[in-house]
């Protein structure tokens, strides 16, 4: 799926999912068995294609994470179109952030 969204605000990659699972993928990266780390580093890997997974044994708990339904995602995807992302304000804010 191509985000309307990443588009919009000029992300470099993709969004990523997260899921909750009991399962692990066998190839999937993640912090060494007690060690831990910045989640963001999982997020990179997983916007970069692969597959990243962590656990409250590595990561504590004190985590936090935002995340929406797929529906809602979905209904913010349609509702880029006359959104704040197209409006003179936000292109401005994104020119500066990319140092234009």
């Amino acid at each position: 799926m191509e985000s309307k969204i990443a588009g919009a605000i000029s992300l470099k990659y993709q969004p990523v999912a997260l899921i909750w699972s009991d399962e692990k993928l066998a190839e999937a990266v993640q912090f060494q068995e007690g060690k831990w780390g910045c989640i963001m580093w999982l997020a990179a890997s997983a916007a970069k294609g692969k597959a990243a997974v962590c656990n409250r044994k590595q990561l504590g708990d004190n985590l936090m994470t935002f995340t929406v339904p797929l529906a809602m995602f979905e209904e913010m995807e349609r509702n880029v179109a006359g959104s704040f992302l197209e409006r003179h304000t936000w292109q401005t804010l994104l020119k500066a952030k990319n140092g234009e």
